[in-house]
């Protein structure tokens, strides 16, 4: 139920930024698809849960966890709220088909943001909404982060770090 739950905010959440998507564009070459800020957001949020389950947690650990998911989590589901209620119907339907066609064609993190965005047509009125609670949101990710690395040991803070950090490829050598 709480997967089931999460899962239908994230998409939720993900179709509310398509207007940054509204005009597909094909990448040049090296550069990659732009995601709106919800979309940011929502894929670290993703990162920071797939890691967390990653990780070799203790029972002290996975406790403390659990208190910081039910002190966030009606945030979080408030603010998933707001999202909810600025799309039109039409849109959560469009948000939902495409999050679960993301998911049967095995379309993960950005891949599947990008698919989202690009299924919902958001208004420019819609847009603005979206971005302030892009930032509510943003905030209370960053708490939540915080709480967790305050729960984590060295190394799996460390591991934490790795994960997060934007993946920077270097430039093939030249011959």
């Amino acid at each position: 139920m709480k997967t089931l739950r999460i899962t239908l905010a994230l998409t939720v959440a993900l179709a509310m930024a398509a207007p940054l998507m509204a005009q597909e564009k094909k990448p040049t070459k090296g550069k990659r698809t732009k995601i709106s800020p919800i979309g940011q957001v929502m894929w670290r949020m993703g990162k920071i849960r797939t890691t967390l389950g990653e990780l070799d947690l203790s029972a002290e650990q996975k406790e403390k966890l659990g208190g910081v998911r039910k002190e966030l989590g009606p945030k979080m589901g408030e603010i998933f709220g707001k999202l909810k209620g600025i799309l039109t119907e039409e849109q959560q339907k469009a948000a939902e088909e495409a999050g679960r066609n993301a998911r049967d064609t095995g379309k993960e993190g950005r891949a599947a943001i990008i698919a989202i965005e690009a299924a919902v047509k958001i208004t420019e009125a819609q847009k603005e909404k979206v971005d302030a609670l892009a930032d509510e949101l943003r905030g209370v990710n960053r708490e939540m982060t915080k709480a967790i690395r305050g729960i984590l040991t060295a190394e799996q803070k460390e591991k934490m770090k790795k994960a997060l950090a934007p993946k920077v490829k270097k430039p093939a050598e030249k011959e």
